[in-house]
């Protein structure tokens, strides 16, 4: 009976740590995109340049962003080292360049019915920040004996 409660209280534990390393990415990503959109912003709406290049401008500082507080904050307790490592950088840059892709293709489908750009840029981050969590969490910031 007690082992049956153990395993109950660790399931919920899971869960809860899940939660809190789901809201803390939430936290970066909403950061990630107050950067992204203001940089869009300024530089699309009122400068007039082009809406693809500077998304993949706003990508790459976003995504360097949410990297280092990611590393730092949402899965310091899985990184294998406290220092900021590039091979890790890399890999969170990779998975993150599917999430740009999500994010372009929601950009131009959505800019197709709607006049406000940076909507779709909004709607764009959403769908890439979904697919981001679940890279992030299985893939660059995984440790070892979770291989």
């Amino acid at each position: 009976m007690e082992d049956k409660k153990n395993k109950i209280l660790s399931k919920i534990f899971q869960k809860l740590l899940y939660f809190k390393r789901l809201v803390k990415f939430g936290i970066v990503g909403v950061l990630g995109s107050i950067t992204n959109l203001t940089i869009f912003f300024i530089f699309v709406e009122k400068l007039k340049f082009d809406k693809n290049i500077i998304s993949i401008i706003c990508f790459l500082v976003a995504v360097t962003q949410n990297y280092i507080l990611n590393h730092i904050w949402t899965f310091k307790d899985k990184v294998v080292s406290k220092k900021l490592s590039l091979k890790y950088y890399i890999k969170f840059v990779a998975s993150s360049l599917v999430g740009l892709a999500v994010n372009l293709v929601i950009l131009n489908i959505v800019t197709i019915f709607i006049p406000y750009q940076t909507v779709g840029q909004a709607l764009g981050i959403l769908g890439g920040m979904l697919f981001n969590f679940i890279s992030s969490k299985f893939f660059v910031f995984r440790k070892k004996s979770e291989v």
